[in-house]
């Protein structure tokens, strides 16, 4: 199996979600989702083992942003893009909290 963004963010967030669904609060379940997301692409972004190396080089090919710019932008569009690389909506915690009125 190849690790890269899409795999980690997609194991995290099933979990989470799986755990807002059989918790009384989704609070709990939202913050350990951003913090493990969060370590996961920090790790990935220092070294990615499919490029051998680390991610930012590839993202920043002409050196015209900072990295920590460029670190925040991608964060915030993997993270919480839904249906995107792997990332999710924070509103699908909400939605696996209602009651289900067909059971």
């Amino acid at each position: 199996m190849i690790i890269n963004i899409s795999n980690t963010i997609s194991s995290i967030g099933a979990t989470a979600l799986t755990i807002a669904q059989h918790s009384s609060s989704y609070r709990r379940s939202i913050d350990l989702y951003l913090l493990y997301v969060s370590s996961s692409l920090k790790l990935i972004m220092f070294y990615n083992p499919s490029l051998m190396g680390s991610s930012l080089i590839y993202l920043n090919h002409w050196n015209a942003y900072p990295v920590t710019m460029i670190e925040k932008q991608v964060w915030m569009r993997i993270v919480f893009v839904d249906l995107g690389i792997g990332g999710m909506a924070l509103t699908r915690f909400l939605i696996r909290q209602f009651p289900n009125g067909l059971i």
